[in-house]
C-alpha cells in the first residue's frame, strides 16, 4: 500500500498540524490494538468452543505467533514515533524549506510501514474473528 503525498502546494503551518495530526493518530490507533490484541489472544486460548474441532490448537498456536507478531511490530513502530512527534514540534519553516524532500520521504515511508502494518493487522484479526465465529455453538 502506497501513499502519494503532495506537500508542495500546502501552507508551512497546515503542513506541520497535519503532520502532528497524523502522529497522533498513529499513536491512538497502535494503542488501542494493544487490547485488542490482548482480547484476541484471551478469546483463542480460553477454548469456549469444541475441542473435536479439526487442527484447533494448530490454528490457535497459528493465531499466537501472528498476534505475537503483530504486537511487536505495533510496539517497534510505536516506540518510534514519539520522536517523529518531537522533530515535528522543533520543525521551523526555514529547516522545513531546506529538508522539506527528505523529512517528508522518511515521513512517507513511516507512513507506509504503518498503512501495511495497519492492513496486514486487520486482516489477521478478520481471520481470527471469522475462525472463532464458526466454533462457537449454534
Amino acid at each position: 500500500m502506497t501513499t502519494n503525498l503532495n506537500f508542495n502546494n500546502i501552507n508551512y503551518n497546515k503542513n506541520v498540524k497535519e503532520l502532528g495530526f497524523k502522529v497522533e493518530s498513529w499513536i491512538s490507533d497502535l494503542t488501542f490494538f494493544k487490547t485488542e490484541i490482548k482480547f484476541l489472544k484471551k478469546i483463542i486460548n480460553t477454548y469456549p468452543f469444541k475441542s473435536n474441532t479439526q487442527n484447533l490448537f494448530e490454528n490457535i498456536q497459528i493465531f499466537n505467533k501472528n498476534l505475537n507478531n503483530s504486537e511487536s511490530k505495533r510496539l517497534l513502530i510505536l516506540k518510534r514515533l514519539p520522536l517523529i512527534k518531537q522533530q515535528i514540534i522543533k520543525i521551523n519553516e526555514e529547516d522545513f524549506q531546506k529538508k522539506h524532500t527528505q523529512f517528508i520521504d522518511e515521513f512517507n515511508n513511516l507512513e507506509d510501514e504503518i498503512l501495511t502494518f495497519i492492513e496486514t493487522y486487520n486482516n489477521l484479526k478478520n481471520t481470527i474473528y471469522n475462525y472463532v465465529y464458526g466454533l462457537l455453538p449454534a
